[in-house]
């Protein structure tokens, strides 16, 4: 046996197993025990010899033709490169972390108007300008929350051995029961959850105010107020309401802007990430998930959030009015 071997061949330990039985007329020793003799002849110790793995080596020109590929096309992915390049997939993979690449998500984002952008500009060249009064100011909005939920399939899995192949699914009604969801939200609290079954009309809206204006504290009637352009947001029977419940401190945000306003950028998303985990079944139940996950939002939380709505400002003065959110830090 020669010394690089670390274990005897089957066929050595069988016959060596056959001499000795001949010979000394019993059983031979086992397996184990002769293949370990085997390596204490051969290395001076019954452990296992320990390869030193040789480190894959990416050469300057492999990473210069990879920084090539994955630069200008911005895309391609890293079995592409690999079969363009006749370069292995790992080479890839560690060019890539020596270049200092990252493969960000593209995001999907509401297309601007060729208005919106001066538009988006002097709103937030105001609230800036008047951040005091930004703290506040209710900042009011609504969604619609489904029953059926959402789930993410590119961060969930079903482990599985191979071949068994995947035995989890979710069933989704083709036409998805819902309710609608109203909030405001302030530098110090969040007011609602306030229901609605309906696309909301000038006469829902009225009651949702209503309702709104009841759950203030005097301090908190002297804040300012912010909506939409919504139809039912400013239509002549709502005119006067808002008037009379806020005077003239009503702001309105521009158009096709959710990066703009804390309910859009932040709180719609967490309320349902918190709701869905909880798979409610019924309507009564995600109302009441609606109910929990805005209660167990903490005053910290809210106030980083306007925070975060300030360097939001900042941001998209930097980006002329445009969209932003790629160059937040």
């Amino acid at each position: 046996m020669s010394a690089n071997e670390n274990v005897a061949p089957k066929k050595v330990i069988e016959k060596c197993q056959s001499k000795y039985k001949d010979h000394y007329q019993t059983e031979p020793p086992s397996r184990n025990t002769i293949g370990d003799i085997a390596k204490f002849e051969a290395n001076g110790t019954i452990e296992n010899r320990k390869y030193k793995r040789k480190p894959t080596v990416v050469t300057p020109e492999n990473i210069e033709k990879v920084k090539s590929v994955m630069t200008e096309t911005q895309n391609t992915s890293t079995r592409r490169a690999s079969a363009m390049l006749n370069i292995s997939k790992t080479s890839v993979l560690r060019a890539i972390k020596k270049i200092g690449l990252f493969p960000y998500k593209i995001r999907i984002l509401q297309q601007l108007k060729d208005f919106d952008y001066g538009l988006r500009l002097q709103y937030r060249y105001k609230l800036l300008n008047n951040f005091d009064i930004a703290l506040k100011t209710f900042f009011s909005d609504e969604s619609w929350v489904h029953l059926s939920g959402y789930i993410n399939r590119q961060n969930t899995r079903d482990w599985r051995m191979k071949g068994e192949g995947p035995t989890k699914f979710l069933e989704c009604p083709l036409h998805s029961e819902k309710i609608g969801v109203w909030c405001a939200m302030s530098s110090d609290r969040i007011i609602g959850p306030i229901f609605f079954e309906n696309a909301i009309n000038s006469e829902k809206y009225i009651d949702i105010l209503q309702q709104f204006y009841n759950l203030l504290t005097p301090e908190e009637k002297n804040y300012y107020f912010q909506q939409d352009n919504a139809p039912a947001h400013t239509s002549r029977a709502t005119k006067p309401h808002l008037q009379n419940f806020f005077e003239s401190k009503v702001w309105k945000y521009p158009p096709r802007s959710p990066d703009l306003t804390p309910l859009d950028f932040y709180l719609w998303g967490h309320l349902k990430e918190l709701v869905y985990r909880k798979n409610p079944q019924t309507i009564p139940e995600l109302k009441q998930s609606i109910i929990t996950a805005i209660q167990e939002i903490p005053q910290e939380t809210i106030k980083r959030v306007f925070n975060n709505m300030k360097k939001r400002a900042e941001a998209c003065i930097s980006a002329n009015g445009g969209h932003f959110e790629h160059i937040l830090h």
